[in-house]
């Protein structure tokens, strides 16, 4: 379902008064990733070269949450986003 169509059910939902309970919270989606992307070369020579850290766990946790959002969904956690953001900022 699409983030739309899902935004949209849960305004109807509320809207009406109907329970949300008989619908599934969550949906599954599909993330495609570009193996050409800067970014994906960057973190894959990083991990072939041993660099399994903070630093790559925080960059695929950005990158899902921007994944995420141009996709049109919204992501869970805006404050572990924009914390995301502002260390990357200050690195």
């Amino acid at each position: 379902m699409s983030p739309q169509m899902q935004r949209y059910m849960k305004a109807r939902s509320a809207a009406t008064g109907d329970s949300m309970d008989e619908m599934p919270t969550s949906f599954p989606s599909v993330i495609q990733i570009n193996p050409e992307h800067a970014v994906i070369k960057s973190l894959k020579e990083q991990l072939e070269a041993g660099q399994e850290g903070e630093k790559q766990k925080r960059t695929v946790k950005l990158l899902y949450h921007v994944a995420a959002m141009k996709a049109g969904y919204e992501i869970g956690d805006s404050r572990e986003f924009a914390t995301l953001v502002t260390d990357l900022m200050s690195a």
